[in-house]
């Protein structure tokens, strides 16, 4: 990814930087996407409207060719009916476009979000707590959960020896290797998958129990008797700055883990493609198609 994407909103003090001018590149793509969303819902209406169209005049000229086959009507509705299969088609030519282009605008969305999230998580590890900068970075994770993880064959370098390409010269000896090979990743892709998940898991509850209970018996029942309220992400007490609340190592592990995670889906996204891709090829070998 071009690294000029990058919004460089973190100062390594842990405060936002002005929404203005950084975040422009972000959210330049966010509005093309949403821009060529709009343009393929528009589209699509149109598409509706045609095809009841041709439906419409596909049954009128089924009607006048068996009742009156030389009427004046008929060849009006047939060249009718050719126009609009004509602009028919043109729109789906252009519905084709915009979906190219949302995917290539997704991508670049994606790999974005990607390096976003990642100095985020950098910078609050490095730079100390910043209840904004964490805010920030739960936004950032959610709208990166919302683009799903369809990827490009390049992407993450996955590939870098070739190693899963499929070439013509590939025979079934070949084909079966590399299926072999992508089945092991995958394997191993899904075990650190499942053993994120359990952490993830394990953290959740124990950030459900400080947040209810604080971080040990005393903070749970004071000396006073009355039992202790947990800090809150981005309370500022009234005498001095906000101080990390204790649960803020989990929360930057359970981030990081779930930036992680996301990276495993897109890997075994990947591989499964591959999988797809030897599968086919070898039925076509054995079928005697190639």
């Amino acid at each position: 990814m071009n690294r000029s994407l990058s919004l460089t909103l973190l100062t390594l003090t842990g405060t936002l930087l002005p929404a203005g001018g950084q975040l422009d590149e972000l959210a330049d793509l966010k509005a093309s996407r949403e821009r060529i969303d709009r343009v393929s819902q528009s589209l699509q209406q149109i598409r509706s409207r045609f095809m009841a169209r041709r439906d419409s005049l596909s049954s009128r000229i089924d009607s006048l060719r068996s009742r009156a086959p030389g009427v004046p009507e008929l060849r009006r509705l047939q060249l009718e009916s050719r126009q609009l299969l004509h602009r028919l088609l043109n729109v789906e030519v252009r519905l084709d476009s915009a979906a190219a282009e949302m995917e290539a605008l997704n991508e670049e969305l994606r790999a974005a979000y990607d390096w976003e999230i990642s100095q985020l998580i950098r910078l609050l590890e490095d730079g100390g707590w910043d209840a904004g900068l964490y805010r920030q970075l739960e936004v950032f994770q959610e709208e990166r959960r919302l683009l799903g993880y369809s990827i490009g064959q390049g992407h993450y370098r996955l590939d870098d020896e070739h190693e899963l390409a499929l070439n013509e010269a590939d025979g079934p000896e070949e084909i079966r290797q590399k299926k072999e090979l992508a089945q092991y990743m995958a394997v191993r892709a899904r075990k650190d998958w499942h053993r994120i998940s359990h952490r993830l898991d394990f953290l959740e509850r124990k950030l459900l129990l400080l947040q209810q209970f604080g971080p040990g018996e005393a903070a749970l029942v004071p000396r006073g008797g009355t039992a202790a309220q947990p800090q809150q992400v981005g309370d500022t007490p009234p005498d001095g700055p906000v101080a990390p609340p204790a649960e803020a190592p989990l929360l930057l592990e359970s981030q990081r883990l779930k930036a992680r995670q996301q990276e495993l889906r897109e890997v075994l996204a990947f591989l499964q493609g591959r999988i797809n891709a030897f599968n086919e090829r070898m039925g076509r070998i054995l079928n005697g198609a190639e």
